[in-house]
């Protein structure tokens, strides 16, 4: 598929009368009478001629001169509607800065090729040979002359007219002689192609694409030190000593950005071609947006080839090669001592920051090692005694709930007395699995203190059942939840033995 300018006599397809894939076409083609050859130096085919007379009657068609009647008896709407009409050729001119400019997007390709895809890197380049794209696509485009002048306004009405119309008109044919000059150098630069009509509704078309090829070597970082020979600086922040400068060079992404030129050759057969909007073929979002840009004065005169490609050729030429890199660097001092072991000027051994560095996160671990061990050390020694406390209480406990039930005093107490067993039996525990060094202590605990709380329960329940009724559910449930509690603390039960 491609977009190329309508060359036939008429800008819009009239009377179609042949169906091909839910579209409508004429049913015969008539062939140019001559034929541009598929050369990117010919840069002037034949209908060319043809097709800038159509542009220029529909730019006419559409400039604010037209509005003004053939009986206008004053010079002042001659004026405005002329000043007018040269505004709207200079929007035009805009149209085709547009025009240009998504066409080099859309013959804009990205290729990743070694690791992951660098969206900046990718992003810069991108633009980078967009801007070299439309660099080469400018053009000394002159604006409109403009003719108007007290001489030439003080003369009679029907003179003016007709100088005024004189004038646009050799505006509108020097903007279309642009426009396709611009095209033409376009061509000429490889930043557009050509097609050749051929008979039996055959064609050969070209076009071109200049592409970006990232290569990304992935990160780094690289740190270099300086010492300081003579210290004679201090930090304003904790007022010591700088001894150096550390340079801190962090490498995002590096690699090389290939650059090249491929030229598509499309042979076709079957071939026809269509209005934008008449066109159902597939486009990618590129393609869309140049659609998307072409003007309202110029969109008869563009259309769609479609057919059935049966050969495609494409060569591809290296224009270029550059490195690429994102590097962020930063320096900050080296804040401490230079310590040594010195005899007079002589100096037996000595140690920088790092050294310090290193000796101090030794002893802070050291600390912390010491403290866990002193931790490890007091809960072996404390959770037997614990234990015997939590059974203890629990037997109290079971005792007075006895005896508060047979009708002696101890009712308020024993619940008392049972909270203070979980939680020594809570406590007992965690200093079984702290003595252990298991990794979740705190988890397992609570598990195993629900469990066992599931079964003091149990026991109060059963004794609560010699001296009144109670229901038979509650002992299941309470059974179930001392097994679930228990098997799920079996979960947590990764210990590292001292």
């Amino acid at each position: 598929m491609m977009i190329v300018p309508h060359l036939d006599s008429e800008p819009q397809i009239e009377s179609p009368d042949v169906e091909l894939r839910g579209r409508r076409f004429p049913l015969s083609w008539k062939e140019p009478q001559s034929r541009p050859k598929n050369n990117i130096r010919q840069l002037v085919p034949a209908p060319q001629t043809d097709l800038s007379d159509l542009i220029a009657d529909k730019i006419r068609s559409r400039l604010a001169w037209k509005e003004i009647g053939e009986n206008t008896a004053a010079t002042r709407p001659l004026v405005e509607a002329y000043v007018a009409s040269l505004l709207q050729l200079e929007r035009f001119r805009g149209d085709v800065d547009d025009l240009v400019r998504a066409s080099c997007q859309a013959n804009l390709e990205f290729r990743q090729q070694l690791g992951d895809t660098y969206e900046s890197a990718r992003d810069e380049v991108i633009q980078t040979s967009l801007d070299e794209m439309l660099k080469q696509a400018a053009s000394n485009w002159l604006p409109a002359r403009n003719v108007i002048d007290a001489r030439l306004v003080s003369r009679p009405v029907a003179e003016v007219r007709q100088r005024l119309e004189q004038a646009l008109d050799n505006a509108v044919r020097e903007f279309c002689s642009q426009f396709f000059e611009l095209l033409a150098r376009c061509v000429d630069r490889e930043l557009m192609g050509l097609v050749e009509w051929l008979p039996n509704n055959c064609c050969s078309y070209h076009f071109f694409k200049r592409v970006v090829i990232q290569e990304n070597e992935g990160s780094s970082r690289q740190v270099r030190e300086t010492q300081f020979q003579r210290v004679t600086e201090r930090d304003r922040a904790t007022g010591r000593q700088i001894i150096g400068k550390r340079t801190i060079e962090e490498t995002r992404g590096q690699g090389r950005h290939y650059h090249r030129c491929a030229r598509h050759q499309h042979d076709v057969m079957n071939a026809i071609h269509t209005t934008i909007g008449n066109s159902k073929v597939a486009m990618p979002p590129p393609v869309v947006r140049l659609c998307e840009s072409v003007p309202d004065w110029l969109a008869p005169f563009v259309q769609v080839i479609d057919g059935t490609i049966f050969r495609e050729r494409i060569v591809e030429r290296d224009m270029g090669v550059a490195s690429w890199k994102d590097v962020q660097s930063h320096d900050e001092p080296i804040i401490g001592c230079e310590p040594g072991i010195i005899i007079g000027h002589f100096v037996l051994t000595g140690w920088g920051p790092r050294e310090v560095k290193a000796e101090m996160l030794r002893r802070d671990s050291v600390k912390v090692e010491a403290a866990a061990n002193a931790r490890i050390n007091l809960a072996k020694l404390r959770f037997p005694a614990l234990i015997a406390i939590a059974i203890t209480l629990a037997a109290i406990a079971v005792a007075l709930a006895t005896q508060s039930l047979s009708g002696e005093s101890g009712g308020l107490t024993s619940p008392l007395v049972a909270i203070g067993a979980v939680a020594c039996a809570w406590q007992a525990a965690l200093d079984y699995a702290t003595a252990r060094r298991n990794s979740f202590a705190t988890a397992w605990a609570n598990l195993i203190v629900a469990s066992i709380g599931c079964q003091f329960l149990l026991v109060v329940w059963g004794i609560t059942r010699l001296y009144q009724p109670m229901p038979w559910q509650v002992p299941i449930v309470l059974a179930a939840g001392a097994v679930a509690f228990h098997s799920i603390s079996q979960r947590f039960n990764n210990h590292k033995r001292s």
